[in-house]
């Protein structure tokens, strides 16, 4: 029993050598989890004004889309691909073709008629498929987008 509490010589300071030792451990893996973090919020900081420029261009091709749909943008003939329109016209639709207050660059053309897609529930006897190409750009984000609408038969 007494020789259970005997300490040898060689045994002072182990666990203050172990204690330092796993602290030096921990304090680095801490430095090299703050230094990712700072490198990633830096990387996600960056990332914001080109989101920003996407979706102005996304919100650019859905307002010329939504434009399509009210008629804005007359056909002049329905056998030649033409520009319908593109942000440099001064006679473009009331208001200003702006997403949350941007203006964005954009044109919109007319590529052509074809039947309308199958299984739409459209007759192709009665009805034809008006494709437009539109181009919308927000900063250095550059979207070309494809739309189409249905309606009389083309003749």
């Amino acid at each position: 029993m007494i020789g259970s509490f005997i300490q040898y010589r060689n045994e002072q300071g182990t666990v203050t050598l172990v204690a330092l030792l796993m602290l030096v451990l921990l304090t680095l893996i801490g430095v090299a989890v703050s230094r990712q973090t700072s490198t990633d919020i830096r990387i996600a900081g960056n990332m914001i004004p080109y989101k920003q420029e996407f979706y102005l261009a996304e919100g650019g091709v859905a307002r010329e889309v939504a434009e399509l749909n009210r008629g804005s943008y007359p056909i002049i003939s329905l056998e030649v691909p033409q520009l319908l329109a593109s942000d440099t016209d001064t006679d473009l639709p009331a208001p200003a073709h702006r997403v949350n207050g941007e203006p964005y660059q954009f044109t919109v053309r007319y590529i052509g008629h074809f039947k309308p897609p199958t299984g739409s529930g459209f007759s192709i006897i009665k009805y034809s498929r008006y494709d437009y190409e539109i181009d919308s750009r927000g900063g250095n984000a550059h979207i070309i987008s494809r739309a189409y609408s249905i309606g009389p038969k083309a003749e």
